[in-house]
């Protein structure tokens, strides 16, 4: 077989490994998306966070197990509460997106009653792509245990990139 056959053959899957490992493609998994629109959709503000500000941002801690983990692990990040009021408006709803293209929306008082946290630490560590990183919406499952069946689990995404906050209507 010829070195050109071989590099044919190979090529797209070469293509998407370097497009994965490209600094472009590390840069967008480091930050995250943050969006508070009015009802009608209009943005009234946005902003990017890396990792290394979420990790800045006062921290809560969940010692827990999942329904998507085996072990007890503790998982570390800021309270969703306080996020969603960094543009100092009433927000109704968020909508998590993640890098799936996967999403699912939260009422406002789901995160109002509840130390429902943006997950960035497991066990000290930042949380890998590949292990529903580099964010996750946690709920406080330890605490109650409820929250590990619908509709709450299914607003548990991770791989998030985007966070959409709707707000209240003035």
């Amino acid at each position: 077989m010829s070195i050109r056959s071989i590099l044919k053959r190979i090529a797209p899957s070469l293509g998407i490994a370097l497009l994965l490992l490209s600094p472009a493609r590390a840069q967008s998994i480091d930050r995250i998306e943050l969006v508070w629109v009015e009802p009608s959709g209009r943005t009234v503000a946005s902003e990017f966070l890396t990792l290394a500000e979420i990790v800045k941002l006062p921290a809560t801690s969940l010692r827990q197990r999942t329904p998507w983990t085996q072990a007890e692990s503790t998982f570390v990040g800021p309270l969703l509460r306080d996020i969603a009021a960094r543009a100092g408006k009433k927000v109704a709803t968020a909508t998590f997106y993640a890098l799936n293209d996967y999403y699912f929306s939260m009422p406002a008082e789901d995160w109002a009653r509840h130390d429902v946290i943006l997950a960035a630490m497991q066990d000290g560590r930042p949380m890998p792509v590949e292990d529903k990183g580099p964010y996750w919406v946690l709920y406080p499952l330890a605490q109650y245990p409820q929250f590990a069946n619908q509709p709450f689990r299914s607003r548990m995404v991770w791989q998030i990139s985007r966070i959409v906050f709707e707000l209240l209507p003035n």
